[in-house]
């Protein structure tokens, strides 16, 4: 869909979800579409990973879990609710720097000090997406009562807070506590509204953590592009002085053991105690376990990579050596996004040096500095001179 879009997936995704759940019935349909514009501009194209395709990835998971697997009739979601977790799939990475969290806070950048250095990503996900919404051009609720716009709001701002994966114990031993009590989401009962919202959270978190339970070919596909996002923040760490992130130093990571304990650890519980009030989602954790089981037979071969240096990625290929079987496949390694950085001289005679560490920022949406262009540099401090009081 991407490449045949021009790299506009989002844009279709939405378009066709959107219109399989007749929202031009509630929704502005012109500034629906100019406000997902807008979104989809607002995902930086240089990430790896955090970009407007993993939002319409995600947009097309939440679309299955609400009609695939039953999330709309369990949960009893009104239309406003439904459609509301659908948007928040659309901008829950809007503007992503490509760092995480903690890389913000350790960086002191603009967005962990207005939030405090809580979920400081997520914060400005939504809060920027609102603030966007409250252009003209882009109100797609002009026009529809008070309660329409409270409603979607409260499932956006919940929903995408709760993508931040510090929050994803917490959110499971909620879920955890109310299945187990029996009285999550009973049939033949209405469904309480902190039921309802803590579905909704973990669902759009489920989808946002999904890769491991899709067909190995697009979890390959994805995990190289997540780890790429990974490893350069972890070489900007390095550079920065910074102890690196767990998983991000591509020179003491084994891709293969850190998918077994992704899976294991995180993606799996999640799955597995949604699937029983789920049971479609069953797929997805026999998916979990086969591609946990690959990752498991090839932890010595990822070791070998990681030693090299090359970090090549597994890629599956026709095979030729069945000719009864036309659509067998073979592993090979191929180079990949993880492959190190050509190692640069910035410190050649002559150069003026002042001007390696000079970044010409540019303002964003919310007149702070495009994060995507500062995180390459030294962390900010504060200055007087500067009118958002931070510099580069």
């Amino acid at each position: 869909v991407d490449k045949c879009s021009g790299g506009h997936a989002l844009r279709v995704v939405a378009a066709k979800i959107f219109h399989q759940w007749e929202c031009s019935q509630v929704l502005d349909q012109g500034r629906l579409h100019t406000f997902v514009h807008e979104i989809q501009m607002g995902y930086a194209a240089t990430n790896p990973y955090h970009n407007s395709l993993h939002a319409a990835d995600v947009a097309q998971a939440v679309h299955w879990m609400l009609a695939k697997a039953d999330v709309a009739a369990v949960a009893q979601l009104q239309e406003d609710e439904a459609i509301a977790l659908l948007l928040a799939a659309i901008v829950h990475d809007y503007e992503h720097p490509g760092v995480n969290n903690g890389f913000c806070a350790k960086t002191r950048h603009p967005l962990a000090v207005r939030y405090n250095d809580t979920s400081v990503l997520e914060m400005h996900h939504v809060a920027a997406s609102f603030k966007l919404l409250a252009e003209w051009r882009c109100n797609f609720l002009a026009g529809s009562p008070d309660s329409r716009y409270w409603t979607i709001r409260e499932v956006m701002v919940s929903s995408v807070l709760a993508t931040d994966i510090s929050k994803h114990f917490e959110e499971l031993n909620k879920l955890k506590s109310r299945v187990a009590a029996d009285e999550f989401l009973k049939p033949g009962e209405a469904a309480a509204k902190s039921d309802k919202l803590l579905a909704l959270n973990v669902v759009l978190h489920a989808c946002d953590i999904a890769n491991p339970a899709k067909e190995l070919n697009i979890y390959l596909y994805w995990t190289e592009r997540v780890l790429a996002e990974y490893f350069a923040q972890g070489d900007q760490e390095k550079a920065l002085g910074f102890p690196v992130s767990m998983l991000m130093d591509r020179k003491s990571t084994n891709i293969a053991k850190c998918q077994v304990g992704f899976i294991d650890i995180l993606v799996f519980p999640l799955f597995d105690e949604l699937q029983k009030v789920l049971p479609p989602l069953g797929l997805c954790c026999d998916l979990l376990e086969s591609n946990k089981r690959f990752w498991g037979q090839h932890v010595e071969l990822m070791e070998a990579e990681m030693a090299s240096g090359r970090q090549r990625m597994p890629s599956l290929t026709a095979s030729k050596d069945d000719p009864e079987d036309p659509g067998a496949t073979r592993l090979v390694l191929v180079d990949s996004l993880l492959s190190p950085p050509p190692v640069i001289d910035r410190c050649k005679p002559g150069e003026d040096e002042e001007a390696e560490t000079d970044v010409q920022t540019e303002p964003s949406r919310d007149g702070l500095a495009n994060p995507i262009r500062i995180f390459h540099t030294r962390p900010w401090h504060a200055s007087e001179s500067d009118e958002e009081g931070f510099v580069v």
